[in-house]
């Protein structure tokens, strides 16, 4: 008596018939990829060439206006230091690069200075050159790299 785990022969070979079915496919589609695809053109003739590139000429940024004359800063004048903290008081106007000797000391809040030249431009900002009470000079920015307001006229 045949066992009951024996799969019957029309199973066996319905699936053998999907199996080479899906075999004869893949190798049908493989076939079509290989040999029907067209052809290339390979002519001599003009061909699209990209264009030259051309070198765009450095954009240059006009210096920042001078703001000082429209804020009443001026050589002869006296400016107050209204920053949220001291400012630095500097041997030359600029911040970046710059040495660690450059800074001569700092100048609290409120404190008045006189201008005694400036304006210059540098690192963006302008700067003027100051004395401070105790006489020393140097220079200070009018405003942060931010924008916001070191200096103002004194009233």
């Amino acid at each position: 008596m045949p066992s009951s785990s024996v799969t019957p022969i029309w199973q066996r070979f319905g699936a053998g018939l999907l199996a080479g079915f899906a075999l004869v496919g893949a190798f049908l589609c493989l076939l079509a990829f290989l040999f029907v695809r067209p052809e290339l053109d390979v002519r001599p003739g003009p061909a699209w060439t990209p264009p030259a590139v051309v070198a765009a000429a450095a954009a240059t940024l006009p210096p920042p206006a001078v703001q000082g004359a429209e804020q009443g800063l001026a050589v002869g004048r006296s400016a107050q230091v209204i920053a949220a903290a001291a400012v630095n008081l500097r041997r030359t106007p600029g911040y970046l690069n710059k040495p660690a000797g450059d800074i001569l000391g700092t100048v609290p809040r409120d404190a008045t200075v006189d201008i005694i030249g400036g304006p210059q431009t540098a690192d963006n900002l302008i700067w003027w050159q100051v004395r401070v009470s105790a006489g020393r000079e140097g220079w200070m920015a009018e405003t942060r790299a931010s924008g916001d307001l070191l200096l103002q006229p004194a009233p």
